[in-house]
Formats: C-alpha cells, sequence, structure tokens
C-alpha cells in the first residue's frame, strides 16, 4: 500500500519503497529519486513508531522533548547546507526549502517538475566534525589528500564517469582553493594573535619586575590591546565563512571514490574457468533435499532464520576447519573477530550506516542519552566482515618493515534483508552465515596489487580443490563501491538457478578506509614521517552457500577436513 504524506499545499511525498521518494505536486509527479538517508532523516524529524512519515504533527506532540524539538530544526537547516553542496539539486533548494520550525515542516514554493532522473545524497559524516560544533568532536582525523586528487583533473573526471557517479569535480576543485586561502589567512590571524600575546607578556613581565609601569609601556600595551582585538574581530569574522567552506570540501572529499585500478574492465571479463564440465545435466534444488532430509530446521524468527541438523551440522564445521587450514599453511594468522562496530568504522568500510539494508544498526534503551544519526556512539552489527580488520587496525601506527601483514577470521556474518537476499531461495538467501574472511595490510601501492594476486591464487587453489564447475572474473566500474579500486569475483554454477552466484571475491581497496581511520605506517629511513597503509580485502568464502551448493552437486556427504 502506497504511503502519502502532505507537507504543504500543493506538494506530497509518496514513499512506494524503502529507497525512494516520489514528489507529487498538483497531480504530476517528479521523478526525483533521493537515497535513504534523505528518507531516515525525515523519519527522525518526524519520528513515528509506526514508521510512517507524519508531516504536520510537532515533535512535542509525538512526545518528545524541547531539545528534540530543536534537533528537529538543525536537521532541517543540514539537509538544505547539504544540498547546496551539490549542483545537480540546486532547483531542489531554491524552488522548495524544507524548514523546520517548532518540529513542523512547511514549503515556501511549489517545486517544479524535474526533467530528468538524478541521484542526490545528503549526509554528514562521523569521520569528520567541524570545530564550529564545540559539543562535538570526531576521534580520527581525515586525510582527504584532495591536493594530489585534484592534480589531475581528467582523471578524476574519468573516475566518476566509469562509475557512473555525479560530483562537480570543477566546483570542488574551487571550494578547495578557496579553502586552502582561508586556511592561511586562518594561520596568520592566529599567529598574529600569538605574536601579540607575546609581546603583552613581555610587557606584563618588565613590569613587574621593574615594580613600575612606564608611560611608554602603557601606550604600548593600549595599541597591543586594540590591535589584539582587531585580530580577535577580523579572525571571528573569517572563521564562519571558513566552517562554511571546510565542511564544503570535506563532505565531498568524503564523496569522492578510490582511484580505479589500470586493469578494471568497461565490462565484466571472465579471467578464468574451471570444471564447466562438470555442469550436471539434471538440476537438484537443494530446497528439496532439505524437505526430504529435515537436516534443516526453521526458526519462528523469520523465513531466513534456520539452525542445521545431522550431518549438515558437521558438514558446517568441516568447512570452517578445511578453509581455515589452507589459510594457516599458507603463514596468515588467524584472529578473533569484533561482531560489533561504531559509525567511523561502518561508515570507513563503505557501508552507508544510515540505510536499514546495508547494516544492523543497535537501538539504544529507553531513557538512554539522545543521539543523532551520525553520531559515533551508534553500534551496528555486522559480524565477521572487512569491518572487524578495520576496527582492528583503526588509528595504528605500523612499521613498514613488519609489512605485508596477512590476517583471516572466521565466525557469524550477519545481513539485513535487501533486494539481493531476498530473491535468493533456500540457503542462498538466509540473513546469518559463518564467513572466512582476509586481508592484506601493505605499505604501497604496488605491494597491494602482489597481495591481491596471491589472495586470488589461493582461492583459485582451494576451490579447485571441490571440483566445482566455477569461473573468475573482473568486475567493471560500475559494480564496485567507492572504496573498491578493482574487486574479482569467485563464482561457482548453481544448477538449481543455471546462473553463477558469488561465493568469494578479493578487492583492492588502497588507502580509501585507512586515510579515514588513520591507519598509518612508519619508516625507519623517515622516522618523522609516515602514510596511509594500503589494504586488500579478501571474501574467502560463504560456508552457508557452499553448503547448498554441495548439496545440489551431491559432495555433502563427502569429508572435507583437511
Amino acid at each position: 500500500m502506497v504511503e502519502e504524506v502532505t507537507i504543504g499545499k500543493n506538494v506530497i511525498i509518496d514513499m512506494n519503497s524503502k529507497s525512494k521518494l516520489l514528489f507529487y505536486i498538483k497531480g504530476q509527479v517528479v521523478p526525483r529519486l533521493l537515497t535513504y538517508t534523505y528518507i531516515t532523516s525525515c523519519r527522525k524529524l518526524t519520528c513515528c513508531p509506526s514508521r510512517k512519515l507524519l508531516t504536520g504533527c510537532s515533535a512535542q506532540e509525538q512526545g518528545y522533548t524541547n531539545q528534540r524539538a530543536k534537533f528537529v530544526t538543525q536537521s532541517a537547516q543540514c539537509l538544505i547546507q547539504r544540498a547546496k553542496l551539490m549542483q545537480s539539486v540546486n532547483w531542489f533548494v531554491q524552488n522548495a526549502k524544507l524548514l523546520g520550525q517548532n518540529g513542523k515542516f512547511r514549503t515556501e514554493d511549489i517545486m517544479p517538475p524535474a526533467q530528468i532522473v538524478l541521484q542526490a545524497r545528503f549526509y554528514s559524516s562521523s569521520v569528520f566534525v567541524s570545530d564550529r560544533h564545540s559539543d562535538s568532536s570526531s576521534s580520527f582525523q581525515f586525510d582527504h589528500d584532495l591536493e594530489e586528487k585534484l592534480s589531475d583533473i581528467e582523471k578524476l573526471k574519468t573516475n566518476l564517469q566509469r562509475r557512473g557517479l555525479h560530483i562537480d569535480v570543477e566546483q570542488l576543485r574551487r571550494d578547495y582553493l578557496e579553502y586552502v586561502e582561508l586556511h592561511k589567512e586562518k594561520f596568520r590571524l592566529e599567529t598574529e594573535r600569538e605574536d601579540i600575546a607575546r609581546q603583552i607578556a613581555v610587557i606584563v613581565a618588565q613590569q613587574k619586575e621593574s615594580k613600575t609601569k612606564s608611560k611608554e609601556q602603557i601606550s604600548q600595551m593600549k595599541k597591543l590591546v586594540e590591535k589584539g582585538k582587531n585580530a580577535k574581530t577580523r579572525q571571528k569574522e573569517l572563521m564562519g565563512k571558513y566552517w562554511d567552506v571546510e565542511e564544503k570540501v570535506m563532505i565531498s572529499a568524503l564523496s569522492l571514490p578510490s582511484n580505479l585500478s589500470q586493469d578494471v574492465p568497461e565490462k565484466l571479463v571472465v579471467l578464468q574457468e574451471c570444471f564447466e564440465d562438470r555442469k550436471p545435466a539434471v538440476p537438484v534444488d537443494h530446497d528439496e533435499v532439505l524437505r526430504k532430509s529435515q537436516m534443516v530446521r526453521l526458526s519462528n524468527v523469520g523465513h531466513s532464520a534456520y539452525y542445521l541438523t545431522g550431518r549438515l551440522a558437521v558438514l558446517e564445521q568441516e568447512l570452517v576447519n578445511h578453509f581455515s587450514a589452507h589459510l594457516r599453511s599458507k603463514n596468515i594468522t588467524q584472529m578473533l573477530a569484533p561482531e560489533m562496530f561504531k559509525t567511523p568504522v561502518v561508515e570507513a568500510g563503505c557501508i552507508d550506516v544510515m540505510d536499514p539494508a546495508s547494516v544492523y544498526r543497535l537501538q539504544y534503551k529507553h531513557g538512554t542519552k539522545q543521539i543523532t544519526d551520525w553520531d559515533s556512539d551508534h553500534m551496528f552489527l555486522q559480524g565477521a566482515s572487512q569491518l572487524s580488520f578495520l576496527s582492528y587496525f583503526a588509528k595504528m601506527l605500523i612499521s613498514s618493515e613488519d609489512l605485508p601483514v596477512k590476517l583471516f577470521v572466521v565466525g557469524r556474518n550477519y545481513i539485513p534483508e535487501n533486494s539481493e537476499t531476498s530473491s535468493l531461495p533456500g540457503l542462498y538467501g538466509v540473513l546469518q552465515s559463518i564467513q572466512v574472511c582476509l586481508c592484506g595490510v601493505c605499505s604501497t601501492r604496488e605491494s597491494c596489487g602482489q597481495v591481491m594476486e596471491q589472495f586470488t591464487d589461493i582461492l583459485t587453489d582451494i576451490y579447485k580443490q571441490f571440483e566445482l564447475p566455477f569461473r573468475l572474473v573482473s568486475l567493471p566500474a560500475c559494480s564496485l563501491t567507492a572504496a573498491e579500486e578493482n574487486r574479482i569475483e569467485l563464482q561457482i554454477w548453481v544448477p538449481s538457478l543455471q546462473q553463477y552466484l558469488k561465493v568469494a571475491s578479493v578487492s583492492m581497496c588502497g588507502d580509501y578506509s585507512s586515510r579515514r581511520l588513520m591507519i598509518r605506517c612508519s619508516h625507519s629511513t623517515r622516522k618523522s614521517s609516515s602514510n596511509p597503509v594500503y589494504m586488500v580485502h579478501c571474501e574467502v568464502t560463504d560456508v552457508t552457500r557452499m553448503i547448498a551448493l554441495l548439496l545440489e552437486y551431491g559432495l555433502a556427504d563427502n569429508t572435507w577436513e583437511r
């Protein structure tokens, strides 16, 4: 059923899915798609327990405090500021301003229908917090590296075009140049005030020493005090503009993706195919096998919750031991996997913390402190994943002599229900599974590429032992996340689906996460300097998916423990 909410005399919000908003104006549909971030922000502003947007109701009417109502107003203004950062939604800001007034919304103007479909994302960040907000701060210092990225505008534009991203690079360059000039002026005024303070301190010390105040000292003191006041006034006037430009630049910098690797194809490319002759002529559905054998017990939690019993419970442990033993034989160290993560780690892993289809957000108990959507104190559940390594290495300084470091984790992985999981049947679409994940940390981009090749060879060696028809494919730029420079997937042929399905992957993520989480390496030859590390993430296997595949190929009764 379509949910419609009126936010003005002429504008209606029609929420027909979890990830889209459509604006109706006098019967005309505006084909403007906004990401779930914006929907959640609106939902947070009106915050109804039934998860419906109830605009026109004040925050106080919904039982919230005055402090919450104040947050409503601030958040609405924040949305406008974020919109101003993006040239693609200028018409949205100019023609339909959402204003928060005592927890209510109104539209100043009628929004004209857009002629094209554009995607926009209004968001803040837990990695960067401006000094403007004295009551909040970030534990991390974002290393944006904009000077190098903007040194080759054409390369950056090509990167964005191949990924299908729309960012005004020219505007970002102008904002960055303005930011640099304002930063220089800010530093000059700070230095001037410090110099004035030192001169005043010298005069005060002289007066204390001589126990007298000469006319010359008094006159000089007055001039310095007046000069200091002028410098303070100029600095105060400057800081407002400086913070505005800084927020523009940093938020835009956070949205920039990693540099693409040279061998990323334009379309999906098959690199290697193995055991193609072993595709079964008569497909077997693992769902039928499970129903007949009763080796899976469904939980009353949901259709995707299950318990493995009998042979499958043993097979699950055998597969875990099989993959773990192979990785240990390659001198890769196993570590304990954290399962819950704070906002900065999730954001650095290129996961949208505002999208419930991307990650589980833990809910705070009733009566605890009120926190914003981007508060770093939020906790998220994902289990064994790349986030396990990011949380372990966050704010770590590693000696380049100890790199590369290779670690793997084994543990439960938790996947929110989304379009991908809901479209897969049986064990292929479950929301919990045991995963084996691998990570490599390197000191240079060249060694990062070498580690990616090593991980790809390890995956090929492991899956050849199962003798299942699989292939290695290199994904195009449009299929990569913003953190990935390159990704290779290992896909196995699924007889019941008559298609290939991903069971493992290797992603070269470069310094995307390390620049956000301050993961750096030091050099013995350059003691005073350090640089961000380069990371490779590898999903070695999804054990539950492997069990379903072995059932369809009739190999579930084989012993796989090394």
